[in-house]
């Protein structure tokens, strides 16, 4: 503490000592794949069913199975990242020009450059160009028209659907940077683009002149913008997917915990996924078995012999679901890592993340059948090779009855519910530890982790998350050159909870006669 009085009084510092370890995040998910609409090549953070369908449209089987899964963990989850892959596509726009009004007959297409960036002639006003790109472009009208209500070179932009005979949005706007009476910016860029949630626009600041008297340039009639020119691109090969995955590899960026296969149940794809998993060390990659593969020796084929795959990062999940698809009427069968990862987080808020999301009650499923059905043997031979297997229990309904990862080797991380621990204890305790970076090397310090972890742990032992648990961090694992070094040692010892799979009963019979205790 230091001094920096000198007169007489009474000076008062203050020291916290109550920090506490902020429990990670369990139930985040991402997933990528093609979509007709959405931004491309982002993170784009959902948070419900709603937002998805709006920002990345309907589920259509015949381009990808990435919509159900995303719908299927949406039901759960609350936190879906959706990255789009759309090589090629094009957007839909218009130049808006002072010799012809606007005139729809103008499309502004850029491909998947950025289409803010335009090359302004000295009659060009702005562009108005779609949200995201896609086909779906065409399907928005925007109508331009001066504001008669006052002379002050505001006016109005309307965007129309299709479909839909009134505006989804209007704005009143200005091409100089003006405020209304309640101190809103005007301005045409910065009110729509901060804004709509189907277009943007880029001005042309060169146009100095027009920007301060912008009612020069509309006449008084309804101008009529079409976004013409938009396009789907090609389909996304195995490579741009695989490469899509690369958003998330910096968990200083992306804060996530699980990886949705979404049906690229490619070795390419979801190899990718595993090595992502494994370099951020606090996500999980929930992985399908393809559909042409999921006959047990198929599915065994694909798993030893094509996937290859030894990790605790990664499980792997079948048959497909049925389902019924409600957006287009249709019953339809697909991939199950969306429902598996609704599941993950199901457990998380009705039990913990430590317990295994499979079972009678976390491994629930609200579908209508499974492509193939496994009987026991069947199952055995699937859990031998760290194949997680769903189950129709007649009467009972369907569940998920396996909750294994890829790991060859058996040991605890050979379970699910165990990764996931190890992953939230990891995460949590390098997170409350890293206030301490920069402090003095000493004894106190390492009392002061010691004490966080070990308040951090009893709860979970308590939850039947671990079964006993150590903390070292004092002059043991501490060497003088290790502090020399600048280093500080904290090892925790973890037993944690591992799942009972296998209950054995065994029916005792006694002799006639035979007499029994009082329960």
């Amino acid at each position: 503490m230091g001094f920096n009085h000198s007169s007489a009084g009474v000076y008062v510092n203050e020291i916290d000592l109550s920090q506490r370890v902020e429990a990670a995040s369990s139930s985040i998910a991402a997933i990528v794949g093609e979509s007709a609409r959405g931004p491309v090549g982002q993170t784009f953070l959902v948070t419900d069913t709603k937002q998805f369908l709006f920002s990345f449209g309907k589920p259509d089987a015949s381009l990808t199975y990435m919509h159900y899964c995303a719908l299927a963990f949406l039901e759960q989850g609350s936190r879906l990242y959706v990255t789009r892959v759309a090589p090629g596509a094009l957007y839909g726009g218009a130049v808006c020009r002072i010799n012809n009004n606007m005139n729809e007959s103008t499309p502004y297409t850029l491909g998947a450059a950025d289409p803010a960036v335009h090359n302004f002639t000295s009659s060009d006003l702005f562009t108005v160009y779609a949200e995201n790109p896609g086909t779906w472009n065409m399907d928005l009208t925007v109508h331009i028209y001066p504001n008669t209500r006052v002379s002050d070179g505001t006016f109005f932009l309307d965007i129309y659907t299709q479909g839909i005979n009134r505006p989804v949005e209007s704005f009143l706007v200005h091409l100089d940077f003006r405020t209304d009476g309640y101190g809103v910016q005007l301005n045409l860029e910065e009110s729509v683009n901060k804004r709509s949630r189907y277009i943007r626009v880029k001005q042309n600041y060169d146009n100095a002149a027009y920007m301060t008297n912008p009612s020069r340039v509309f006449i008084n009639t309804l101008n009529v913008v079409r976004l013409e020119g938009g396009g789907d691109g090609t389909r996304a090969t195995t490579s741009d997917i695989a490469n899509a995955w690369e958003l998330y590899r910096d968990p200083e960026k992306i804060d996530l915990n699980m990886m949705i296969n979404g049906g690229y149940a490619v070795p390419a794809v979801q190899l990718r996924m595993d090595d992502i998993c494994r370099d951020r060390m606090d996500c999980m990659a929930i992985l399908d078995v393809p559909a042409m593969e999921q006959r047990v020796a198929d599915a065994l084929n694909y798993r030893r012999n094509s996937l290859m795959l030894d990790s605790s990062y990664a499980a792997l999940y079948t048959p497909d679901y049925l389902i019924l698809d409600e957006y287009n009427d249709r019953r339809l069968y697909v991939p199950p890592s969306g429902h598996v990862a609704a599941a993950y987080a199901r457990t998380d808020v009705e039990a913990e993340l430590w317990f295994a999301p499979a079972g009678m009650n976390r491994g629930r499923l609200n579908i209508l059948g499974v492509r193939h059905t496994y009987n026991q043997g069947d199952r055995d031979t699937l859990y031998d090779s760290q194949v997680n297997a769903t189950r129709v229990i007649t009467g009972a309904g369907i569940k998920i009855w396996g909750a294994d990862t890829l790991q060859t080797m058996s040991s605890a991380l050979s379970n699910v519910n165990v990764r996931r621990l190890m992953m939230f204890l990891e995460k949590s305790l390098s997170l409350a530890a890293l206030y301490s970076v920069f402090d003095p090397n000493d004894a106190l310090l390492r009392s002061q982790l010691q004490d966080l972890t070990e308040r951090f742990l009893r709860p979970i032992k308590e939850a039947r998350g671990i079964y006993g648990f150590d903390v070292v961090c004092d002059e043991s694992n501490n060497l003088p050159e290790t502090i020399a070094a600048g280093d500080l040692i904290m090892d925790v010892y973890i037993d944690p909870v591992l799942p009972a799979k296998r209950i054995h009963l065994t029916a005792i019979i006694q002799k006639t006669g035979a007499r029994f205790s009082p329960a």
